[in-house]
């Protein structure tokens, strides 16, 4: 990268000594989950990717890991007349009952406890039965209903040490139409009873693919969820025949555990990495989804797009002061942390105007990543060179 040689104020540094960085915390003033957002991952293929370490200032590098399918979830604000007056936002979701899929609408609300979701509501929808039971004339009608589950998706202030257990109920009414089970229009009630533990178990830097190439270097939060859903399906008030219940592809009483590992940064309102695991060892991950987001964007460029702050001299010879200059050419304070190439951290630094930063000394010839936080949470990285 050039050196700044405007006639700007050279913004430097008085270094602190090399000590690990400190876990981040969620709140709602660094987790934007807007009205407006849209959520975008890759899913990637999950062939020889290792789970991740737990513990303290962990280095997580996912940098090679090959997307197959975007994902994309685009939210919106709640529309007049709203369920539920309190939603700050709405997204598209869908319900799994057995043969069936219920298209639904979720509302969510952002709040100084919370990213939480308040309910679903849907339109009419009908299903025949046919494939299931034979004839055309047996069906499941779900009228137009709004139904509250109430429960955090994310919890703030979330950071190292912290758990959540939640226990919640998920339901829907419907009506069936079966002769051959002398049911006319009965009236059905499946609810899926959920508990989910969400403890933090690591926190760290994560290393993913950039969306624009190369490598994003991010310190993230990893929390460990272990999230098991009991299902049951009543008719009249009373438990379903088993060979209805069988019929629609389902299990009276039946439990589904899920296991999964979520990783969590500041300034964004979705997850960065999702792992998931096919039994309770949480290693050997079946499925992952990583973060596409434009500004996810790589060590060689981030820095100075994110935050409009550059270092130089770089190349660096070895020992000498590092100078940052600001596009702007405002005074600030920021924040330094130097990590190697695998992401460790091997110095951080804060600073004011005026003075030449020392960060770099006593480090041998090699490449590093310097990381740039400004007071307002903006964040980037350059690639250094000593020399």
């Amino acid at each position: 990268m050039k050196h700044l040689l405007l006639p700007i104020a050279a913004l430097t540094l008085s270094s602190l000594a090399a000590q690990a960085q400190t876990a981040i915390t969620l709140t709602q003033s660094n987790f934007p989950a807007t009205a407006t957002a849209t959520d975008s991952w890759n899913n990637a293929l999950a062939t020889n990717v290792a789970a991740p370490g737990l513990g303290a200032n962990q280095t997580w590098n996912y940098a090679s890991l090959q997307g197959v399918a975007p994902d994309v979830r685009s939210y919106a604000a709640p529309a007049a007349g709203s369920p539920f007056p309190a939603a700050t936002r709405t997204v598209n979701s869908s319900l799994t009952l057995g043969v069936i899929n219920l298209n639904r609408t979720s509302y969510q609300q952002l709040s100084a406890s919370g990213l939480s979701n308040l309910g679903q509501s849907n339109p009419t929808q009908r299903y025949s039965l046919q494939q299931v039971t034979g004839s055309s004339s047996d069906s499941l009608i779900v009228p137009a209903q709004s139904a509250t589950a109430n429960y955090q998706i994310v919890s703030f202030p979330f950071t190292t040490g912290s758990r959540l257990r939640q226990t919640y109920r998920v339901g829907v009414i419907g009506r069936v139409k079966v002769p051959a089970f002398f049911l006319n229009n009965a009236p059905m009630r499946l609810v899926q009873r959920i508990v989910r533990v969400d403890s933090v178990a690591g926190w760290g830097t994560v290393l993913l693919p950039a969306a624009s190439g190369g490598t994003a270097s991010v310190r993230a939060l990893l929390v460990r969820r272990k999230y098991v859903q009991t299902d049951s399906l009543y008719l009249n008030g009373q438990p379903a025949p088993a060979a209805l219940v069988s019929a629609l592809n389902l299990q009276q009483g039946q439990q589904t555990v899920y296991y999964s590992d979520w990783f969590y940064r500041e300034n964004s309102g979705q997850t960065l990495l999702e792992l998931y695991y096919p039994n309770a060892s949480y290693q050997a991950p079946n499925e992952i989804y990583y973060s596409t987001e434009a500004s996810l964007v790589s060590a060689t460029r981030s820095a100075l797009t994110l935050t409009g702050i550059s270092a130089y001299p770089n190349p660096s010879a070895s020992n000498q002061p590092l100078q940052l200059a600001a596009l702007d050419g405002q005074r600030q304070t920021v924040t330094l942390t130097v990590r190697d190439v695998l992401g460790r951290t091997l110095a951080t630094g804060t600073g004011i105007t005026g003075q030449p930063t020392s960060i770099l000394n006593g480090l041998p010839h090699g490449n590093y990543l310097l990381e740039i936080r400004t007071a307002d949470g903006r964040q980037g990285t350059q690639r250094i060179s000593v020399q």
